[in-house]
């Protein structure tokens, strides 16, 4: 483990990288004589309780993607995880309270760690503000070495990516606290899409027996997700359809936008992204199916056993300022922090250990 001088934690703000696109797939042999897709049924449009199928643009131009923090605090309430434990409650005995100084801080390694400490000043200082302590960042080699940190209390505050909090939350003491919204919105939906004037496959049930574009294998909203919840609509990814696993969401559009695949699935987000870089066109896209919103990333979570005053004074640190302008929007598109409930916000990232039978141990 290895201490840089003072400052920074880090936020991610989970960008999806976007590919070009790339014009290297298969001929369309799609059915000349079908219907424009004027003469497709398309339900009114609701964003508040969407029916499916829909016009890509239409949902798009709705904003519908992404959420505000009003969508946070809709999303429903569960007053215990679906898998695993709940994060641990302070210890009774406050001379068992951990109260740190300099607070130690870090991240799952995602980019040069070197790069934080400047980043991450304006979190820092007003951290130290808050609490009257010193800062410092830890560089960490991995996920697993920085859950066995913050086990170990060498770290107290840490910003772990969704799949990782999971299991921080259930061996390593890590209780989540602040999660970063950009002024775009947050979190993400997963599309299933298909070409706009595809007759065959219109609908959900339209997917049996098909083969379906995936993501990559590790990928939440491209796969992993789908698998955890399309059983909910009656659908079972790999039994009901065919699952192919295309590497990435850009390979997944670019395969049904040139007739590789009758039907793919994607981040929304990254839709998005692609149709406003014209990457792709949305008028040649409908949405057959849009989830519901999930949280994107696991945000800053803290040592459980963490002095509760100053548990109360680093949130603010996180929760009472705008981060605009900032170098935490500029690298992470974040322009604020809220708080997180662990059952209700990261639901998405519990569900989908539990159907991958993901071990919750280090």
């Amino acid at each position: 483990m290895q201490q840089t001088s003072r400052r920074s934690f880090l936020v991610t703000g989970s960008a999806a990288s976007v590919a070009a696109l790339a014009g290297c797939l298969g001929n369309d042999e799609r059915d000349e004589n079908a219907p424009d897709s004027d003469e497709l049924d398309w339900p009114d449009w609701d964003p508040a309780n969407p029916e499916w199928p829909q016009p890509a643009r239409d949902v798009m131009e709705a904003g519908f993607s992404q959420g505000d923090e009003s969508d946070l605090e809709a999303l429903e309430t569960r007053e215990e995880p679906a898998y695993g434990d709940p994060p641990q409650t302070p210890p009774e005995d406050e001379s068992e309270f951990l109260d740190p100084d300099p607070i130690q801080v870090s991240i799952v390694p995602t980019i040069d760690g070197a790069a934080f400490p400047d980043t991450f000043e304006p979190i820092a200082e007003n951290m130290e503000a808050e609490t009257g302590r010193d800062v410092e960042y830890v560089v960490m080699n991995d996920s697993a070495a920085l859950m066995e940190a913050m086990r170990a209390e060498q770290v107290h505050w840490a910003l772990f990516d969704g799949g990782s909090t999971v299991q921080a939350v259930n061996v390593s003491g890590a209780v989540p606290a602040a999660l970063g919204i950009s002024d775009d919105g947050f979190g993400y939906r997963f599309y299933y899409i298909a070409q706009k004037d595809n007759t065959s496959i219109h609908t959900i049930d339209d997917m049996r027996g098909e083969t379906v574009a995936h993501g990559g294998r590790t990928s939440n909203s491209s796969h992993l997700a789908p698998k955890a919840f399309m059983p909910d609509q009656g659908i079972v990814p790999g039994e009901d359809y065919e699952i192919e696993n295309t590497g990435g969401h850009d390979n997944v559009v670019n395969g049904v936008g040139l007739g590789d695949y009758e039907v793919g699935v994607m981040a929304s987000s990254v839709f998005d992204a692609m149709a406003g870089a014209d990457q792709i066109d949305p008028d040649d896209f409908k949405i057959v199916y849009g989830s519901r919103l999930m949280v994107a990333g696991g945000g800053f979570s803290h040592r459980y056993n963490l002095d509760p005053e100053l548990v109360a004074d680093c949130k603010r640190a996180f929760t009472e300022y705008d981060y605009s302008g900032t170098t935490i929007e500029e690298e992470f598109r974040l322009s604020s922090f809220t708080e997180i409930d662990y059952a209700t916000h990261m639901d998405t990232f519990i569900r989908v250990a539990e159907q991958n039978d993901i071990d919750l141990e280090l």
